[in-house]
């Protein structure tokens, strides 16, 4: 990522590299948090701005959604006696400044000794 005192003096074109990049990376939402607090100097394009605020609301709300599903499937584990473990994905957000930042496609657990009938009991949620 481009030092806070270079990505000021970005032009438009720069400003578009560096949010491409930021897509192709998944770091989204975590760029634009470091950047919003000096956007507004005029360089980064406001339509350019927009799209960038508005995708880092759809990570924080996708990854909140994620988040509530990922605890009702724990839950329903819990009470059939199956212990979990959150792995990779939603589980290295804690390690974020902001954990929805996050972006995750997809949610992983280990089931221990009782996969199958955790996948069985996923199939039906």
């Amino acid at each position: 990522m481009l030092p806070l005192v270079v990505a000021k003096n970005l032009n438009a074109a720069e400003w578009g590299n560096l949010y491409k990049v930021s897509v192709q990376q998944g770091v989204v939402a975590i760029a634009y948090s470091m950047i919003s607090s000096f956007a507004n100097n005029g360089t980064l394009p406001r339509a350019l701005k927009i799209q960038w605020a508005l995708h880092a609301d759809n990570i924080k709300q996708r990854t909140q959604n994620q988040l509530i599903t990922a605890n009702e499937l724990t839950d329903i584990y819990k009470a059939n006696n199956i212990n979990t473990a959150l792995l990779k994905g939603l589980g290295l957000g804690i390690y974020y400044s902001n954990s929805k930042h996050r972006e995750c496609g997809d949610f992983d657990c280990y089931l221990f000794d009782d996969y199958q009938n955790g996948i069985e009991i996923a199939k039906t949620v």
